[in-house]
């Protein structure tokens, strides 16, 4: 996953599944473990701990060190993400309707 654009489906659903798979307690970082581990617990508290859209995305807040304005992706996924079917069966980052994609690497 990288900090400047949405995720690809396949490291997102890599995501799922480790979050599926991971025994307890999970640790979550990154580099500098605020952008992308924003992401990952964003979506591991909608998921696994029962949190609303709006409180998960306060992972994804300058309290967590994430800067929105320096990688806008981050917030602009999680705000469109709606859960784990969606992600297998509906997400697709090379439709045209998504922005912050670079098409160009990832898409045929």
């Amino acid at each position: 996953m990288r900090a400047s654009h949405i995720p690809t489906k396949e490291n997102l659903i890599k995501l799922l599944e480790s979050f599926e798979s991971a025994e307890r307690p999970i640790l979550i970082h990154c580099q500098a473990g605020a952008d992308r581990t924003g992401e990952a617990t964003a979506i591991y508290q909608m998921e696994y701990m029962g949190k609303s859209k709006k409180e998960a995305l306060k992972m994804l807040t300058p309290r967590y060190l994430h800067l929105k304005k320096k990688y806008p992706a981050k917030r602009y996924f999680f705000k469109r993400y709606e859960g784990v079917e969606w992600a297998y069966n509906e997400y697709d980052p090379c439709s045209d309707e998504w922005e912050m994609f670079p098409k160009d690497l990832y898409c045929n």
